[in-house]
């Protein structure tokens, strides 16, 4: 990995982030579309089914009452309002036929035991019609007791036999509903729990590549800081184990480069000095000569001259390796320059990574406002149901008041109160765990906003690492200016070397200004020794 650059690094990281996010999401999208589905089939199909076969049931209960009713009519002026009861009856119960046989038309998912009951029911409805004709026939042609024989030996067994069916059908959707509905429970139940170990999971691997990440950066930086805090105070000995070829190892071996000049560089002025300093003894030497023996002035003029002439070239030998030290100085500023400029690319890479952790929790907050849309739709479920309880409530009223003649019909209210209370129940189990999920949400929401915060943390340390730099680039521009300083100072001593040699080629013709030459020459060996030893001790603050 610490091949790799700082961009492809993170590029890495967070494409594996935003993979298991997705992932995720994913997964909560095709659990919640599961249940709604279910949800979907319990109220918009296997409820109206039901609901059909309740109007069945209705009809057929009330068309054998009513024809029962007409059969113990003794005013034949009474029969016309019970036979157009029993004619309501029955476009009733075609109008239910015709809209539940279009429903197992055009849905595809109809089983097989739906249609076999349904198939009954139709049955028995062929073989019970005829019957309820013949038996309201015979009482219109005053054939009672004919009529009466009649219904009790087979038109009540066909209406016993097709109320049956009819509740078979019944009992058919209830359960159908009722496995649909544990189903959807049961998906709902092992949600939470996938939905935890999926965000502990998240947290980990997302912890993990962090921490790799965070790793990968912090410790050729460290390394880098440390080298240049020892090159600060003077410390040009440190090393330190380069691994990897990014950006981080690329700037410490800028910096072992730097430090490695520098040294060259210092151990350089430390030779020049000792050689400067040889040479301006010599010259101290001659200078005390020539001013206690002017009668040998000329035999040793010759000497002076070439002494001078070694100590011109010394001079600027000190001059030329002050120049090289100030360009080797003025490359240091370089590289420390280019290593800010990496770390400054380090911050740029860490900002980005902050903007997709963001982007991320913004997904995951469009993720929990979906989840409250789905709590409003179950609230308009429950409503819904809480309506039909009170219908079917309603309903029970009216046939506890009809006494005998409405029983029938308030069981048929009590079966509808008792779904749409299983209903309601069920809804609010759906809604508690869809509270949960939302929850769950929410915690990975501010587990993003953790990551951000560290994240954060890390740009603050590169931000660390750009101003340590900063203060390297300045104490090599002042190296650097010392280093000019210096290679000016020897340019001023070689012009005096010249005129001094200058002058001693004078002295065969300018005897008299011998000794005043000599003084001079005296006076500016001391200032150059005091230079020397100035030099020394600023070469002692650095450790090689």
């Amino acid at each position: 990995m610490m091949n790799l650059n700082v961009s492809t690094r993170l590029g890495f990281g967070f494409a594996f982030i935003l993979a298991l996010s997705t992932a995720l999401t994913w997964l909560a999208t095709s659990q919640v579309t599961y249940i709604k589905n279910t949800l979907s089939g319990i109220n918009d199909v296997n409820n109206v089914k039901a609901r059909y076969a309740i109007n069945f049931r209705g009809s057929v209960h009330d068309r054998a009452i009513v024809l029962r009713d007409t059969l113990l009519i003794a005013n034949n002026t009474e029969i016309p309002p019970e036979l157009a009861k029993i004619k309501k009856l029955s476009e009733d119960y075609a109008t239910s036929a015709e809209a539940l046989d279009r429903m197992f038309a055009s849905q595809h998912d109809i089983t097989s035991e739906e249609r076999s009951a349904l198939a009954k029911i139709k049955a028995i409805e062929a073989k019970t019609l005829p019957l309820i004709g013949r038996v309201v026939e015979m009482r219109l042609n005053d054939q009672g007791p004919q009529a009466l024989e009649l219904l009790l030996t087979q038109a009540r067994p066909a209406f016993v036999e097709w109320l049956y069916l009819i509740n078979q059908l019944i009992d058919l959707e209830e359960g159908m509903s009722k496995q649909a509905a544990s189903q959807a429970y049961a998906v709902a139940s092992q949600f939470s729990l996938v939905m935890w170990g999926a965000t502990i999971a998240l947290i980990i691997l997302g912890g993990g590549v962090a921490w790799v990440l965070a790793r990968s950066f912090l410790k050729p930086l460290t390394h880098a800081l440390a080298m240049a805090e020892s090159v600060a105070v003077g410390n040009l000995t440190s090393t330190q184990e380069v691994e990897g070829s990014d950006e981080p190892a690329r700037l410490l071996k800028a910096l072992e480069r730097m430090q490695r000049s520098l040294r060259n560089t210092i151990n350089n002025i430390y030779v020049s000095a000792d050689h400067l300093s040889h040479t301006s003894e010599d010259m101290k030497t001659l200078s005390e000569q020539s001013s206690m023996g002017l009668n040998r002035q000329n035999l040793e003029i010759e000497q002076a001259a070439s002494a001078v002439t070694q100590m011109t070239a010394a001079v600027e030998e000190v001059a030329r390796n002050a120049l090289l030290a100030s360009q080797a100085s003025g490359t240091a500023s370089s590289s420390s320059k280019h290593g800010r400029e990496m770390v400054v690319a380090t911050v740029s890479a860490i900002q980005q990574m902050i903007e997709e952790v963001q982007k991320t929790s913004t997904q995951v907050g469009e993720l929990a406002r979906k989840s409250q849309d789905i709590g409003r739709v179950l609230e308009v479920i429950r409503s819904i149901a809480e309506q039909t309880n009170l219908l079917a409530l309603n309903a029970a009223i009216e046939a506890a008041r009809a006494g005998d003649a409405g029983r029938g019909f308030a069981v048929v209210a009590d079966e509808v109160r008792g779904l749409a209370h299983r209903t309601q129940q069920s809804t609010l189990e759906i809604e508690d765990m869809v509270t949960g999920i939302r929850g769950d949400i929410e915690d990975s929401v501010l587990l993003m906003k953790g990551c951000t915060l560290k994240a954060d943390g890390t740009l603050d340390v590169a931000r660390s690492a750009g101003g340590a730099l900063d203060e390297i680039t300045h104490a090599v521009e002042q190296i650097s200016e010392r280093n000019q300083t210096i290679a000016s100072a020897m340019q001023q001593q070689a012009v005096v070397a010249r005129e001094v040699d200058h002058n001693l080629l004078n002295i065969r013709d300018f005897s008299i200004e011998s000794q005043e030459v000599a003084n001079k020459t005296f006076t500016t060996t001391k200032e150059l020794n005091q230079v020397i030893n100035d030099l020394r001790e600023m070469m002692k603050s650095f450790v090689l």
